[in-house]
């Protein structure tokens, strides 16, 4: 197998080699001029590329490919002997917590058989209708939102998630509410000063940026403004370098990348990149197909844009940006495999190791089909077809280990929907001493 740290960024590897000293994320900020949340993001990076789950791991991993001499690695020498310390102490509990599992085992079917002996004595038979569709019961249907409406943004900041504009019955909205999935409750916001829908919103710094989307007019805008949620007010940023709707937007590395849309003529394959700092947007590689509503997700250093509609309507085609390859001078676009079904007006999201897509008109002659995508192996797999509608343009984030969909448009009128979906389990084993 490839040692991984051939697969780290040269960024990356600098990172790495700081924490392997053991520099602070502000101490190695300052060293490199960047953010201390770009530090994390690094480190976020090299422990899934490494393998480590703690710095001192990261450290011991930096002494092994040679990056850093191990009388410079602070800690190592004394983390190697409590790390062997620690694996034998682990070793025997996992021994101990196996033996107590399989007790446990024959136990439940202990029970599980006498009470179906008893059952039966007693003359009980089983209920004969059929159990639901497991996978279907990972669905859930949650408070609805206080406003019906499609091509809303939906954004997460700090365990909530804020639904903010769109289109009702009555035309476009600046409606602004937020979503606590701990309590299911919905709270009202200060509306967004411009309504508009066809829109999207990236979290950088603590803030909500929702650049551009569509006037009541039906003519596209150009106007960017930013949610502060500490302080409950709005303010605007630099505007885009033109006015653009049903893009594809997504946050990196403290930036915001924005592809494609609807420029009031066409779909473009335009693309930008926002520095908040700067409060500048500059025009990056377009894309290699001009779409719009398409979806966009970030996962393992590279942004996926996926679907989306063209000229000749919906389209299955996915391409992956590389943000170190463009700061670079390399080529930026590389083609993927396409989804399975064309998607337009749909939604994607990252969670962990894979990408998840809900497709939507043009998805399929049945309805809504979920997908998911493993980079690693570039192969696309069909979850669900799902039974009910979910209409057009809602907004899908992820959020722990659950994927948010909410509003959506029909034929009937605006939706005020809000599912969940559980696309991870989380299961704890106890350790036994």
């Amino acid at each position: 197998m490839a040692d991984v740290g051939t697969e780290l960024s040269e960024r990356e590897r600098e990172v790495l080699r700081l924490v392997a000293t053991g520099a602070s994320n502000k101490q190695i900020a300052r060293r490199l001029a960047i953010s201390p949340n770009t530090v994390k993001v690094h480190l976020r990076n090299i422990f899934a590329k490494t393998g480590a789950a703690s710095r001192t791991g990261a450290a011991l991993y930096a002494v092994r490919i040679g990056l850093v001499p191990v009388e410079k690695a602070a800690g190592v020498q004394e983390a190697a002997l409590v790390d062997r310390s620690r694996a034998k102490e682990h070793a025997r509990a996992w021994r101990q917590a196996g033996v107590a599992g399989f007790m446990l085992v024959v136990l439940v079917l202990l029970v599980v058989t006498a009470a179906t002996w008893l059952r039966r004595r007693a003359g009980v038979v089983a209920d004969p209708s059929p159990s639901p569709d497991p996978e279907l019961a990972r669905w859930q249907f949650k408070a609805p939102m206080p406003t019906a409406r499609s091509g809303l943004a939906a954004a997460v900041f700090e365990g909530k998630i804020y639904a903010i504009g769109g289109e009702t019955d009555q035309g476009v909205t600046g409606v602004n509410e937020r979503y606590d999935p701990a309590t299911d409750t919905w709270e009202i916001l200060p509306s967004k000063p411009v309504p508009v829908a066809d829109i999207g919103a990236a979290v950088v710094g603590g803030r909500i940026y929702v650049p551009g989307g569509r006037l009541s007019s039906w003519a596209p805008t150009d106007v960017v403004e930013v949610y502060d949620p500490l302080r409950g007010v709005w303010e605007q940023a630099e505007p885009l370098p033109k006015p653009i709707s049903a893009y594809a937007l997504a946050a990196f590395e403290g930036k915001i990348y924005l592809f494609g849309g609807w420029d009031g003529q066409g779909y473009v394959a335009d693309a930008y990149a926002y520095d908040p700092d700067e409060d500048l947007w500059r025009e990056l590689p377009p894309m290699p197909t001009a779409r719009g509503f398409a979806g966009a997700a970030v996962l393992g250093g590279h942004i996926f844009v996926l679907g989306g509609r063209g000229v000749r309507g919906a389209l299955p085609m996915v391409e992956e940006f590389g943000p170190e390859n463009e700061r670079n001078g390399l080529p930026s676009w590389a083609t993927l495999r396409s989804m399975p079904v064309a998607s337009q007006h749909g939604g994607v999201a990252s969670l962990s190791d894979a990408l998840y897509a809900v497709t939507e008109v043009g998805g399929s002659a049945q309805g809504p089909v979920l997908l998911r995508y493993l980079p690693q192996m570039n192969e696309w797999e069909t979850l669900q077809d799902l039974p009910f509608e979910l209409g057009s343009g809602f907004g899908l984030v992820a959020f722990l280990t659950n994927l948010h969909v909410m509003g959506g448009g029909t034929e009937a009128g605006a939706l005020s929907q809000n599912l969940t979906f559980q696309a991870i389990f989380v299961i704890t084993l106890p350790i036994i001493r």
